[in-house]
């Protein structure tokens, strides 16, 4: 099984080395501390924290430090009285019993997310802020064991406004990541270990503009990992780039619902789950009103490994990445280029019009992308619309080339333009009766 740190230029830069034999047998002596491998002592060896000059500790603020008191009160006053400067919070363990709002123009910063814990179900919960708010280099280490939609069991909920960034933490058994809504615009989330969460690891609900979403380490989420929604408005000029996401285990890798002018560029995906696939880049809409995608939407660098799964809700293979015309025709330019897939458990390329409505899938192009072993097809084409593909060479196709059968039947064709130096996929899958199952060597 390939390891997500073996494939070169994709995905994350990760400050941690795997390691798997920590706890091997030795003749020796165990010298403390623990580094088991997965804990978050693991990670510290020879580093060491500074504290911000001038900062505020929530330790002065009356804070508890082994984790027995409630910090709560304690870090709300430190975030009140370090407005325009930091909050340090140092070695140990805080309990906070209830979130934080109100936050704005102010940095809250740990000792690294290996000393500095939080433990929190809610970290921030406010609707909107005028921004400035940077969150560095501690943990928040939640109790949700399970997904609940109208609590905001999250690590933000809400809006940290603009020019803000989340860098260096260490997000874990929490429901979301970050749900971002209001104005968010020019906020960086950089370098962060988003794990075992019960929905999404980050979404951009709507308002953003010129986000970065980069470098992030995404394991274990209950729906899209990072995902984009233009939900009542638009996000825009925003990118998701050089992330690692594996295992999802619902929904997609990396969604993009709506939205113009959009980027997914350089990232990995790995063992997508039920219901979804690695890269999804869709009008579905869920709710009203969504804003569906528009300008250029790119997905340029990308590897899926083992991306795609059958879902089970539609009895219907989703592909390794996917252009999906869900409850709107897509009229955005789609480019997508210098993509590699290994090991897709169906399709890699899937055109589709989700809620069976036919709606068509236009202006995409495929340039540059390396298939190695799919179970089915390399492109699965399920709805009225176009795309070129050039430059794509597979190998170990399980069955054929091209599935081409839109839905509902006879709601129109959709073409597959050879534009030159493909290789490896030229069949054609004849019955649109039936569809072609996984070869058994997939």
């Amino acid at each position: 099984m390939q390891s997500p740190f073996d494939i070169a230029g994709r995905g994350a830069t990760v400050p941690f080395t795997e390691l798997e034999a920590e706890r091997a047998a030795t003749n020796g002596s165990l010298i403390d501390p623990d580094r088991t491998y997965t804990t978050l002592p693991s990670e510290a060896s020879g580093r060491s924290a500074v504290r911000p000059s001038g900062s505020v500790s929530v330790v002065d603020k009356g804070a508890d430090p082994s984790g027995e008191g409630d910090s709560t009160q304690a870090f709300r006053q430190a975030t009140t009285d370090a407005k325009g400067g930091a909050v340090w919070i140092p070695e140990g363990d805080f309990k906070l019993t209830s979130e934080l709002s109100g936050v704005q123009d102010v940095t809250l910063q740990g000792a690294g997310n290996w000393y500095s814990q939080v433990h929190s179900s809610r970290f921030i919960n406010q609707p909107s802020s005028l921004g400035k708010v940077h969150l560095k280099d501690f943990a928040v280490l939640g109790e949700v064991t399970e997904r609940v939609d109208s609590s905001p069991d999250n690590f933000v909920n809400g809006a940290l406004g603009p020019d803000s960034s989340v860098s260096g933490m260490w997000l874990q058994h929490l429901k979301v990541g970050l749900w971002l809504m209001g104005n968010n615009d020019n906020l960086t989330v950089s370098g962060n270990r988003f794990l075992d969460l019960t929905a999404d690891g980050l979404n951009l609900n709507g308002g953003a503009e010129n986000i970065t979403v980069s470098d992030n380490f995404l394991r274990n989420t209950g729906d899209d990992a990072p995902a984009m929604w233009s939900l009542n408005t638009t996000n825009s000029t925003s990118t998701f780039k050089n992330n690692t996401v594996t295992q999802p285990n619902l929904a997609n890798g990396i969604a993009v619902y709506g939205g113009r002018d959009i980027s997914v560029s350089d990232n990995l995906v790995l063992d997508t789950n039920a219901l979804g696939s690695g890269i999804a880049l869709s009008n579905q809409k869920f709710a009203e009103p969504i804003f569906p995608l528009a300008g250029t939407v790119k997905a340029d660098g990308n590897a899926l490994v083992r991306a795609g799964a059958m879902n089970p809700n539609w009895h219907h293979p989703m592909g390794a990445l996917r252009a999906d015309s869900y409850d709107s025709a897509i009229e955005a330019q789609v480019s997508i280029t210098d993509t590699t897939a290994t090991d897709s458990p169906y399709s890699v390329f899937e055109l589709v019009s989700g809620g069976g409505a036919g709606h068509p899938v236009k202006n995409v192009t495929v340039d540059g992308a390396t298939i190695e072993k799919a179970g089915t097809v390399a492109v699965q084409a399920e709805t009225q619309g176009a795309a070129t593909f050039s430059g794509v060479k597979a190998t170990g196709i399980g069955v054929t080339g091209v599935y081409n059968c839109p839905f509902p039947q006879g709601s129109g064709t959709f073409t597959v333009e050879d534009g030159g130096g493909n290789a490896g996929w030229d069949g054609r899958w004849a019955d649109c009766g039936s569809r072609p199952q996984p070869a058994s060597a997939h």
